[in-house]
């Protein structure tokens, strides 16, 4: 059933994969515009908030400031995606103005996107040389699968490291041996994400696998794990850690971590049980003949035993499986071809695979056009813009969320959470709090007095009764229920002509800041969609 590799794409191919860029391009294009807003007569774009914080290390390191997160500040790793900010950082180095620097990245990553769907094009045709049916359907579940295409729409590296992996995937694949490609590919996996280096020792282990000459891959392998050893060897030099922040701030301290990666593990496997079956089937039956169909036993597994062990991920859906989405689809498209006994078999599984991975006609892309909510960025923005036309200049902030509004304002910046910093990263986070929201001292932040500190929906917090919060799962609520917030900061509310700040996103200040004799803003903001 196996045959020789084909290095090209069939005819048609080039059809559907430039079909399926129009489609990325309209899904992008429609999320790029429902992160925005028109404030002033001036339209902001941002990326998801996480990503936002990331773009403030690129714009600083763009500018001479270094790789920190406020220029003049404490060097603290508080991004998990080097390579990725570096490539924000090289964005930047062409001064584009804020409100749109998120652009040009948002195209990148569709690049990035499109670049993956080729990809796995290749990689379905290094099993399957012929045939319409995989290679259709393989692209169409991939395009309306939400954990394919969102995490790229909203600005994170998934993008580039599902491309990376890919590109190494295929490139092994076809040569068959020492491809300079695909270990430059592997070489950017584990500096594309901070915890890739698991990634990276899962394609070593296939690239051993499929070796016919040990010592030669082995050679191949050491030069790959020379940049990653070299951004390790940066890390300790300039900040002074092993592991990124988001390390400490994400797993240290929690204690029920196996249960939840466990959780979150399982409900991966629940709702993308069809297309695990499919694509396995597919690579244990290649693998009779072809150690290739190995990688994708290695990968899954890889992947699992993984966020088992870091305790799953905050977000909703699976971010952490974002990457290996695309690899899924093209051995579940083998599968079409291998698994199918003729042409009523291959309808079969087809259609399997698509009634569990196609939403229904009135939904079909409303799922991939969802705005994303973290850090309730449509608030945060007027925030921002609040804060640019009416605090001084020199006013430092403290934020519950850490990315649009530091990065909008350009502002000395505390971050509550912890993200970017030590001390709070290294605390042990309080019962039922999701790993890296759970950890907060009010004590040791408000010690430092900046001049704003600046929530998120806060005023919802207040009219609930804050005070009765003590214990809650929220690290936000834990803050402004401290004694510490409620005697310094509390007495000393912000407030705006617009209103936004009394009822929802509240700023307060202390009585020996520079804002203190400033307590109502008058400059009002004009906003529209």
């Amino acid at each position: 059933m196996l045959q020789r590799i084909r290095r090209s794409f069939e005819p048609l191919d080039t059809l559907w994969l430039a079909c399926a860029a129009v489609i990325l391009a309209w899904i992008f294009c429609r999320q790029t515009f429902t992160a925005s807003r028109l404030i002033d007569g001036v339209r902001y774009f941002w990326l998801d908030d996480d990503m936002m914080i990331s773009m403030r290390y690129a714009r600083n390191l763009a500018e001479g400031n270094g790789l920190v997160w406020t220029a003049g500040g404490d060097r603290v790793e508080g991004y998990s995606n080097f390579l990725w900010t570096i490539v924000m950082a090289v964005v930047h180095v062409f001064r584009p103005p804020s409100n749109i620097a998120a652009i040009p990245v948002r195209a990148i990553g569709y690049l990035c996107t499109v670049g993956t769907f080729a990809f796995a094009i290749r990689l379905l045709r290094v099993f399957v040389p012929r045939g319409v049916i995989p290679a259709v359907v393989m692209l169409a579940c991939m395009i309306l699968c939400k954990d394919v295409i969102l995490w790229a729409a909203w600005g994170f590296e998934n993008a580039l490291l599902g491309f990376l992996l890919l590109v190494f995937l295929v490139r092994l694949f076809e040569r068959r041996g020492d491809d300079w490609i695909a270990y430059l590919a592997l070489a950017l996996i584990p500096i594309t994400r901070a915890d890739g280096i698991y990634l990276f020792a899962a394609n070593a282990a296939i690239a051993l696998l499929l070796s016919k000459n040990r010592r030669r891959t082995i050679a191949w392998l050491a030069l790959a794990f020379v940049p990653f050893a070299a951004h390790l060897t940066f890390r300790l030099s300039y900040y002074g850690e092993w592991l990124p922040n988001t390390y400490y701030l994400k797993i240290h301290g929690l204690t029920d971590r196996y249960r939840r990666g466990f959780e979150y593990a399982k409900g991966f496997t629940q709702v993308y049980g069809v297309l695990l079956a499919v694509s396995i089937a597919a690579g244990l039956s290649i693998a009779r003949r072809d150690k290739r169909g190995l990688a994708v036993v290695v990968l899954v597994l890889a992947n699992l035993g993984y966020v088992t062990m870091v305790g799953g991920d905050m977000f909703f859906d699976y971010r952490f499986f974002s990457h290996l989405m695309p690899v899924l689809f093209a051995f579940a498209g083998t599968g079409i071809a291998i698994l199918g006994r003729g042409l009523v078999g291959q309808l079969g599984i087809a259609a399997v695979l698509l009634f569990v991975s196609v939403p229904p006609m009135p939904q079909l892309f409303q799922r991939l056009l969802i705005p994303d909510t973290n850090g309730d960025q449509q608030k945060q923005i007027q925030v921002a813009a609040i804060i640019n036309k009416n605090a001084l200049p020199e006013s430092s902030i403290a934020v519950v969320c850490a990315g649009l509004v530091p990065y909008m304002t350009r502002r000395p910046a505390l971050d509550i959470l912890g993200k970017s910093d030590k001390h709070i990263a290294r605390l042990d986070p309080f019962p039922g709090a999701m790993p890296g929201h759970g950890k907060v001292d009010a004590d040791y932040l408000v010690g430092r007095r900046p001049d704003l500190i600046v929530t998120c929906n806060a005023g919802v917090y207040f009219t609930r009764g804050l005070s009765e919060n003590m214990t809650a799962k929220d690290p936000q609520v834990r803050f402004l229920s401290g004694p510490a917030f409620r005697e310094v900061y509390l007495p000393y509310p912000i407030d705006d002509e617009n209103g936004l700040l009394a009822s929802v996103n509240s700023i307060w200040t202390h009585e020996k800041s520079r804002e203190a004799p400033r307590l109502h803003w008058s400059q009002k903001i004009v906003v529209a969609p």
